[in-house]
């Protein structure tokens, strides 16, 4: 596998511009884009490796191909920080592009840093609101509740008590009515 140096960009003199890229350069990378969107990223990461070689050192890729590139090298070989580095040489790039904004937060959330995710697609909305990706993810991530106390900080152990308490009150709910339909389906 080529090495990949999110650090490393190459000035615009001594670069090949991303236009100037052959026509089945740019449908191979629609193609391992629309393989990650479909969560096949394994077959994306493949086709995008296999680009960067080809494309080689001095190539200026778009900022697009290198956040897609990042998220799949995390995805697939575990490489989170690898990843994230080359997400982030992505939105230099391209910081305009909303997609961006997604594989940022997907990055997020694979280091366990929600909230820096959800910032992420709000960004990313922000720019474009109807952005169906960025939309799928933040309802993904799903909305949290307020905290019980609201004048008090989410962390304080008062919350996080009364938290456990009204999520576990409202899962017994839940299993008690679904216990509740299951018999009456059975009694005629």
């Amino acid at each position: 596998m080529p090495s990949f140096d999110a650090s490393a960009s190459a000035s615009p003199e001594s670069a090949e511009p991303a236009s100037s890229l052959s026509g089945q350069f740019a449908a191979d990378f629609r193609e391992a884009v629309l393989a990650c969107r479909d969560d096949n990223w394994r077959r994306g990461f493949e086709i995008l490796t296999r680009l960067a070689g080809e494309a080689g050192p001095k190539a200026v890729l778009p900022g697009l191909f290198y956040t897609y590139l990042g998220v799949a090298v995390a995805r697939c070989e575990g490489r989170k920080h690898d990843g994230m580095e080359l997400v982030r040489y992505g939105m230099k790039l391209q910081p305009k592009e909303p997609d961006n904004y997604g594989n940022l937060a997907m990055m997020y959330m694979a280091l366990g840093r929600r909230s820096e995710a959800w910032n992420a697609l709000q960004e990313g909305l922000r720019r474009a609101p109807d952005h169906r990706r960025l939309n799928t993810l933040l309802n993904d991530l799903g909305i949290r509740r307020p905290p019980p106390i609201r004048f008090l900080a989410r962390s304080n152990p008062v919350n996080v008590i009364l938290g456990q308490v009204t999520w576990t009150w409202s899962e017994w709910k839940a299993r008690r009515e679904e216990e509740r339909r299951e018999t009456e389906e059975l009694v005629p």
